[in-house]
């Protein structure tokens, strides 16, 4: 059983008993990783759930038994303490994106996903969001920016000129076609744009929580055509709201 130290971010923690969680987690150089917390709810325990909290950034040490496809936290310690999400006074903006991207990259994450470039940009985001004064456009720089790490980045125009990209062909187009997997001029210029962009920059074009919001969903539309599974993103809605 040889002990293995590596940095890593938690996606999510499922209960596995009274006592005791699995724990899905992005590792800095072990990919994602699904680990066996046993008693983490103990006061005693050397892995308590404030270690386990979505999006945790924490210093670890794994390891994993031959005979067991799961692995076992041995030490885990915060490595990053988060002063203005999940704090009191709350900030309800930062907590809205931070609940926005916790749902969105555990849906979009899948096992066999590793890079040491995709935990860096997530890690970078997070304590982005943290610190700085970012502004309403933060999630959809986000969302424009991970693709890349997941190996879809957002094309570039091949045409001088075009109405709109056709996701469904992966064509660049003069005429909208019939179907709607597609994405208007209007929105290209706001994508392209952003993925130049800091987190604390504002989007130019995008002028209200309307644009915001349509400009989220197109491109969660560009996700779900290269990940199906993605469905609906449930927390949109709220952090639609809060934005506008």
């Amino acid at each position: 059983m040889e002990n293995i130290k590596t940095q890593g971010i938690i996606l999510r923690s499922i209960p596995y008993s009274e006592t005791s969680s699995i724990v899905k987690i992005l590792t800095s150089d072990q990919g994602i990783v699904s680990c066996l917390v046993q008693g983490a709810m103990r006061k005693t325990s050397k892995v308590n759930k404030f270690h386990l909290q979505n999006f945790a950034i924490v210093d670890l040490i794994i390891f994993k038994r031959k005979s067991k496809d799961l692995y076992y936290i041995r030490e885990a310690h915060q490595q990053y303490l988060y002063k203005t999400i999940n704090s009191y006074p709350a900030d309800m903006t930062k907590n809205c994106i931070f609940m926005f991207l916790n749902e969105f990259v555990n849906k979009c994450l899948k096992d066999g996903d590793t890079s040491e470039q995709l935990f860096a940009f997530l890690k970078d985001a997070l304590i982005t969001l943290d610190r700085e004064d970012i502004t309403a456009d933060f999630h959809i720089i986000f969302l424009v920016q991970l693709s890349k790490h997941l190996g879809f980045d957002f094309p570039e125009p091949t045409i001088e000129e075009y109405k709109c990209y056709n996701i469904h062909e992966n064509v660049w187009s003069k005429e909208e076609p019939i179907h709607n997997q597609y994405i208007t001029h209007e929105f290209i210029e706001m994508i392209l744009k952003a993925k130049r962009m800091t987190y604390c920059d504002k989007i130019q074009g995008c002028n209200n929580g309307i644009q915001r919001r349509q400009l989220a969903e197109q491109m969660i539309k560009f996700y779900q055509y290269h990940i199906p599974e993605i469905g609906k993103i449930k927390s949109l809605e709220i952090l639609s709201v809060v934005l506008n």
